[in-house]
């Protein structure tokens, strides 16, 4: 993934029409949850999504609110426990790519690029400025 920023560095999300040519495409996102049911017991599964269901899924989860799984993907896997098991994620990571670690990695992809984004902001004022300072000492000639 190839993030794009605006001037002032805010990373500038998909548009709808990149969405919608996801879901078209039959691009899927493959996410992972974890949590505890109301009768107390612990689950965890693996859910796939389209992409325009990602973000409200994501926000549902954020906020901590009831989840029906099935109104925003497939179910690939489900159990119940506090640990996923360790052949599952070995499963899921062979066949749709899972990665305990992504929110981790993608957040390291994103300081990385924002870092670039910044140092070529920088090195373009410089060379504003230093082009600026060449044209007052032209006029002062």
């Amino acid at each position: 993934m190839a993030y794009k920023f605006d001037k002032s560095g805010k990373v500038i999300p998909p548009t709808a029409e990149e969405i919608a040519a996801g879901d078209a495409d039959g691009s899927y996102i493959v996410v992972k949850d974890q949590g505890v049911m109301k009768n107390g017991k612990h689950y965890w599964l693996y859910l796939q999504l389209k992409p325009s269901k990602y973000r409200a899924f994501m926000q549902a989860a954020k906020a901590h609110k009831t989840i029906k799984h099935k109104d925003y993907g497939t179910i690939l896997k489900l159990g119940f426990g506090k640990e996923i098991p360790v052949e599952v994620k070995a499963e899921m990571a062979k066949k749709y790519n899972c990665d305990d670690n992504y929110m981790k990695n993608q957040k390291e992809k994103l300081k990385a690029a924002r870092t670039e984004f910044d140092k070529k902001q920088e090195d373009k004022k410089l060379g504003d400025i230093v082009a600026m300072m060449k044209m007052q000492q032209m006029k002062k000639k």
